[in-house]
C-alpha cells in the first residue's frame, strides 16, 4: 500500500512540475507577445514616418524644379560680369 501511496505522491508531484511550467511558459509567451506588439507599433510609426519623408522629398522636388524654372528667366550680361570682375581684382590690390 505504501508503494501506490509513493507513487500517487510522485504523480502528483510530477503534476504539479508540469503546471508550473505551463504557467511559467504562459508567462513567457505572454511577454513575447507584448514585445511583438511594441515592435510593431514602432514599424507602424516608422512607416507613417517614411511616408511622410517621401512626401516632403517629392514636394521639394517639384519647389526644386520650378524654382530652377524661374531662375532660367534672368539674362545675365556676361561682359558686365567680367567688367565688374575685374573691378573688384584691381580694388583689391
Amino acid at each position: 500500500m505504501n508503494e501506490i501511496t509513493d507513487s500517487v505522491q510522485k504523480v502528483n508531484d510530477l503534476v504539479a512540475e508540469i503546471a508550473l511550467a505551463s504557467q511559467e511558459q504562459s508567462t513567457g509567451i505572454a511577454e513575447i507577445n507584448d514585445g511583438l506588439s511594441q515592435v510593431n507599433d514602432v514599424v507602424q510609426q516608422n512607416s507613417s514616418i517614411s511616408s511622410s519623408t517621401a512626401s516632403i522629398a517629392e514636394d521639394l522636388s517639384a519647389q526644386t524644379v520650378q524654382l530652377h524654372n524661374l531662375m532660367g528667366k534672368f539674362q545675365i550680361d556676361e561682359s558686365q560680369i567680367s567688367s565688374e570682375l575685374v573691378l573688384q581684382e584691381n580694388l583689391k590690390q
